[in-house]
């Protein structure tokens, strides 16, 4: 069974753009944090991913010359950055996964 078949078995949800852009969203935010906390400190990679995060979504995102057809609504950017912000929480729970892992030595 191919995973497009397996979405489209559990329903119209693993095809709806909503769905597909906060997955987008949350993965790669997790992917940043996760490989910036290891130069950074997390703090200051949280704090600036949902600050240049709600600043993408909320003014340039809003703007008519930056989306393309279909203009993106309130709702979109809210969708969008609230997949930043999960993908800043299972970012940050996977740098204290991984430091515990090496600091204790289990990794």
């Amino acid at each position: 069974m191919s995973i497009k078949s397996w979405f489209t078995s559990v329903g119209t949800l693993g095809e709806s753009g909503p769905f597909v852009a906060f997955n987008a969203h949350c993965w790669f935010a997790a992917f940043v944090v996760l490989a910036a906390s290891h130069w950074l400190p997390l703090s200051w990679v949280v704090g600036a991913s949902l600050i240049l995060a709600g600043g993408k979504e909320f003014v340039l995102d809003l703007q008519p010359w930056f989306e393309t057809a279909p203009p993106q609504t309130l709702l979109d950017s809210w969708h969008d950055f609230v997949g930043y912000a999960t993908g800043c929480a299972i970012g940050s729970v996977a740098h204290f996964i991984v430091w515990w892992g090496t600091s204790c030595g289990r990794i």
